[in-house]
């Protein structure tokens, strides 16, 4: 869960991750049936992938990840009403793209490997006019930003050092 290799680098930044296994999405190879179940990649053993018993469905893995995070959007607005959503296709750089932002902060999505990092990346400053307020407000949002990962997953990655991770369930995170 969450071994990230992509973090934030500003001092008042932050990252959560969310692992392939509530993203990705598996289909049973049974084309006779007519039927497509579906199973989250937490749910698929070795055995499933081996023996092609099930098969990785990209467009319902797609849609999983469009789906969680707009439960991400909705409930950070809800938590956090300075933010406002970015159209889908704004990306900072190659790899990291903006969903959500507010006059201090972007939220930024970047494809980890292993997860799918949702960091809060602090915008420019270039005359030292809002860090304050960043260092104000910076850790108040990473908490509405677990709260509403959490809303919708049951665990999520936390950064705890240069290519080291950890996790955070419902329960340790006290919103069960």
């Amino acid at each position: 869960m969450g071994r990230g290799n992509v973090h934030p680098d500003g001092p008042y930044e932050g990252v959560f991750y969310i692992d392939n296994d509530y993203r990705h999405v598996y289909y049973k190879n049974d084309s006779c049936n007519g039927e497509h179940e579906t199973r989250l990649q937490s749910f698929v053993t070795c055995d499933d992938i081996r023996l092609a018993r099930l098969v990785f469905d990209e467009i319902g893995s797609s849609e999983e990840e469009a789906d969680v995070l707009e439960c991400f959007c909705d409930e950070m607005m809800r938590l956090c009403p300075s933010f406002h959503k970015v159209r889908d296709d704004f990306w900072i750089s190659q790899k990291r793209r903006m969903i959500l932002e507010n006059s201090l902060f972007y939220i930024c999505v970047e494809d980890n490997d292993w997860s799918l990092a949702v960091e809060l990346i602090q915008h420019d400053d270039d005359h030292g006019r809002i860090a304050g307020l960043q260092k104000r407000h910076y850790a108040h949002y990473l908490e509405c930003m677990k709260k509403a990962l959490l809303s919708r997953l049951t665990k999520i990655g936390i950064y705890t050092g240069p290519w080291t991770s950890g996790t955070i369930t419902r329960e340790e995170a006290g919103l069960c």
